[in-house]
C-alpha cells in the first residue's frame, strides 16, 4: 500500500501494523516535545486548531472513590459534593478517546460543560440506545 501523507504528524498503531518494508524516503528528525504534544488530551487523536477547554464533570457516588484515586488525566482536579458525587474539572481538547472514556462510565457520569462535549455525548448515547 503507497500512500503520501501531507500531514508530517500521524499516529500508527502497532498492534494493527501487517508487515513492514524498506523505504526509500529518508527519515525527517523533529524538535517537537512529543510529551507537551500530548499532554492536553487525553489518548492520541489531537485536532490541529482545537483548543483546550474546562471539562466538568459530575461522578455518581458509586463510581466517586475510582475517580479519585485514579484520576482520568494530570489536570484532574476533583471535590467530593455533598451528596457523595465527585465533580472533576479537567483542562484537555476533547477529541474521540475522551468521549470513548466518558461512554465507558455509562451513567455514571454527567457532563456538565462545555455544551459541545455535553451534546456530543447525549448524541452518542441515544444513538446507541436505538440500537436496543
Amino acid at each position: 500500500m503507497n500512500q503520501e501523507f501531507s500531514n508530517p504528524r500521524w499516529n500508527l498503531a502497532l498492534d494493527r501494523i501487517v508487515y513492514l518494508k524498506e523505504t526509500p524516503h529518508k527519515y525527517i528528525p523533529t524538535d517537537i516535545d512529543w510529551e507537551e504534544h500530548f499532554y492536553d488530551i487525553i489518548g492520541v487523536t489531537k485536532t490541529d486548531g482545537a483548543e483546550l477547554q474546562e471539562i466538568e464533570l459530575i461522578f455518581s457516588a458509586e463510581q466517586a472513590n475510582y475517580i479519585y484515586t485514579k484520576p482520568m488525566h494530570p489536570s484532574q482536579r476533583a471535590k467530593y459534593l455533598e451528596n457523595g458525587e465527585l465533580k472533576v474539572k479537567l483542562k484537555l481538547i476533547p477529541n474521540y478517546e475522551l468521549e470513548m472514556t466518558l461512554l465507558s462510565f455509562g451513567e455514571k457520569v454527567r457532563v456538565i460543560n462545555p455544551e459541545t462535549l455535553r451534546n456530543r455525548i447525549h448524541e452518542r448515547l441515544s444513538a446507541a440506545a436505538k440500537q436496543y
